[in-house]
């Protein structure tokens, strides 16, 4: 299975970005990708560390073994816009199309490739942010004993590093690992599809880390044979408890009732886990849901309508005070984007308790960017996010909303 990768461009200023004042909420787009050696097409959250916003292109920045670029690590200074290339991936051993943010851990930063390393499978990689200097700590193999083609973002647990690949493994299925980024020395756990002691399949977000366990959601297994027809399910969210055995700490929980295809980061809220999925809820375009972890119970929180009120929430959520932040890929209502269910995508609140969700801004496409599809951060009150599209020259934006 190939992912298709973005190929759009674009170029814009920040201008009085002023957290504090007080006032109307605002939008700014930060910086529009060129989709040369600047990159092209974010598709990740970013990252704050010393004063910069970090970052990932799926593509751009040269690197000849990739058609249109293997991608960048990029910051961007959110005082003035300014775009800085940090390193661009060649697509030979050093990896190739990052999909997945970055985490800091020590002094270095790790991130993962969805392509490219020893075996042209993804890798796992350090960043020195001084020197930009790249190091491959483990090239995935593939096959029925390892993963492969890792989207999700890595976790820090005790230094030790936990992620998910989207395929690899029994049946090529996707896997959860656990990596010694010392050694390089990696633990897989195969997803075993409608099947065995780990069902589940086609992991594609990042884990979480709530008092030991680890929560995760796999976009399809489950065992329903609603979706699609087939037996693989409309997908599962899932725990692994490290240092116990794959069949007594690794066991999938529920497929979302409503809310299909789950492809989001969860959030932990007082011991309640909030997601999205790409698919399902009351009209067919995708859900907030929500999964107790005391009780197991489970609820669709919101079902997005599509058109003016967005489609298909993608990334993860972000909990600023008593809302939760997010954006959807399509919907918004916007004539510049007619594939999918149509629009350009929007960002959005809701609130968790009455359910009441608010669009706060519709992508145009143009300056403001089209597709966003990774979750928010929150820097001292504005919120920072990508779009994978859009911007003057359709490779993408990274952009700053203060509510």
């Amino acid at each position: 299975m190939q992912m298709k990768l973005s190929s759009r461009l674009a170029a814009t200023f920040l201008l009085g970005l002023l957290p504090g004042v007080a006032g109307a909420a605002t939008y700014t787009t930060l910086y529009a990708f060129q989709g040369g050696g600047d990159g092209a097409g974010p598709a990740n959250s970013l990252l704050n560390f010393g004063g910069k916003l970090w970052g990932t292109t799926s593509s751009g920045g040269g690197g000849a073994n990739c058609s249109g670029g293997c991608g960048t690590v990029f910051t961007i200074d959110p005082a003035t816009g300014a775009e800085t290339v940090v390193y661009a991936f060649q697509g030979g051993t050093d990896g190739a199309n990052p999909f997945a943010s970055l985490i800091k851990v020590g002094h270095s930063l790790y991130g993962v490739t969805y392509q490219g390393g020893a075996s042209g499978y993804g890798t796992v990689f350090s960043l020195n942010p001084a020197t930009g200097a790249e190091n491959i700590v483990y090239s995935f193999q593939g096959g029925a004993n390892d993963g492969a083609n890792p989207v999700a973002s890595l976790i820090d647990v005790g230094g030790t590093l936990w992620g998910t690949t989207q395929f690899g493994g029994v049946g090529d299925f996707g896997t959860v690992f656990a990596l010694n980024p010392k050694t390089g020395y990696e633990y897989t756990l195969p997803f075993e599809g409608d099947g065995g002691t780990f069902p589940g399949a086609f992991p594609y977000a990042s884990l979480i880390n709530v008092a030991g366990t680890l929560w995760g959601t796999a976009q399809s297994g489950g065992g329903s044979n609603v979706c699609n027809g087939t037996n693989f399910g409309c997908g599962v969210v899932f725990y692994v408890v490290p240092g116990q055995p794959a069949e007594d700490g690794a066991i999938p929980l529920f497929g979302p009732p409503g809310a299909t295809f789950p492809t989001s980061n969860l959030i932990d809220v007082s011991d309640t886990l909030y997601g999205t999925s790409t698919s399902g809820g009351s009209s067919g375009n995708g859900t907030v849901f929500s999964f107790s972890i005391k009780s197991s119970t489970q609820n669709v929180v919101y079902s997005f309508q599509g058109g003016n009120d967005g489609a298909w929430p993608g990334p993860g959520l972000l909990k600023v005070g008593g809302l939760l932040y997010g954006v959807t890929f399509y919907g918004g209502g916007s004539a510049a984007c007619t594939s999918g269910p149509g629009g350009c995508g929007t960002l959005f609140s809701l609130n968790r308790k009455t359910g009441k969700e608010q669009v706060l801004h519709e992508f145009q496409a143009g300056s403001d960017g089209a597709g966003p599809g990774a979750a928010l951060i929150n820097v001292g009150g504005t919120l920072y996010g990508t779009t994978s599209g859009g911007g003057p020259s359709g490779n993408g934006t990274v952009f700053a909303y203060t509510p």
